[in-house]
């Protein structure tokens, strides 16, 4: 009797201990886990940090290169017999691009390639017009409908502002940015503008049908959700599925 009673007290203090191990270890599993997830997190945010300040530093580069240009006296002439050869020029030296042209007063512009646009309503013309260097939005070309990034830079003459300066690249130059940009070995990354137009994503089709990310019903739409209620603009990490899977 007292052998049955001894071994049910070392029974039970060995299934309390057991059940002691278990709640510690699920304790430690759970706040390891949840470290883990915050170190990942933060991980995510300074790589989504430090890629968009690689992207806009590069955009710095390329658009202090077109104002050097556009500072040039053959330039800012305003005289395309005088302009084309520096262009040209300048083309064999940045081929990233796929032409450089120059837009006078009226709208019209004239590119490296032969091609001619009439780009007066262009908000990057209008803009640049009004003194400011940018790179605009994903467009649709005037000159051969494909889709492409314009680079846009004011042509100043004695204070005064006489032209545009523009470059045309190809659509796919942010691709080829974001194709190298990822977290992990599965991880890749995306670009949308601030009205959630899809700029860069590993299927190109996306960019060129311009889905938008806060709009779609299709398979992006749960992503967009995530973005909403973050709110564009603000920082942090979103989970969301997509074809099925939690990311």
């Amino acid at each position: 009797m007292k052998r049955s009673i001894a071994v049910r007290i070392s029974v039970y203090v060995g299934v309390l201990i057991l059940a002691i191990s278990v709640g510690l270890g699920l304790l430690a599993y759970n706040r390891g886990s949840s470290a883990v997830t915050k170190q990942v997190e933060e991980a995510l945010i300074m790589q989504a940090k430090e890629a968009a300040e690689y992207l806009e530093s590069r955009f710095e580069v390329q658009l202090t290169a077109l104002e050097t240009i556009a500072a040039r006296p053959e330039i800012y002439s305003m005289d395309w017999n005088l302009q084309e050869p520096v262009l040209q020029s300048e083309h064999e030296r940045l081929d990233h691009y796929l032409a450089l042209g120059i837009v006078d007063a009226n709208g019209f512009a004239r590119y490296t390639d032969g091609s001619t646009a009439n780009l007066d309503d262009r908000d990057y013309v209008i803009s640049a017009m009004q003194g400011r260097s940018l790179v605009s939005d994903l467009t649709v070309s005037r000159v051969d409908n494909s889709l492409v990034l314009m680079y846009a830079v004011p042509i100043n003459n004695k204070g005064k502002i006489t032209g545009v300066l523009i470059a045309r690249r190809d659509g796919r130059a942010l691709n080829d940015i974001t194709d190298r940009l990822g977290f992990g070995d599965t991880g890749w990354s995306l670009i949308v503008n601030s009205d959630g137009t899809v700029f860069a994503h590993p299927t190109f089709e996306y960019v060129m049908n311009q889905r938008n990310l806060l709009t779609d019903t299709g398979n992006l739409a749960d992503a967009g959700r995530a973005i909403r209620e973050l709110g564009v603009g603000n920082t942090g990490v979103v989970r969301y599925f997509l074809d099925g899977t939690q990311r």
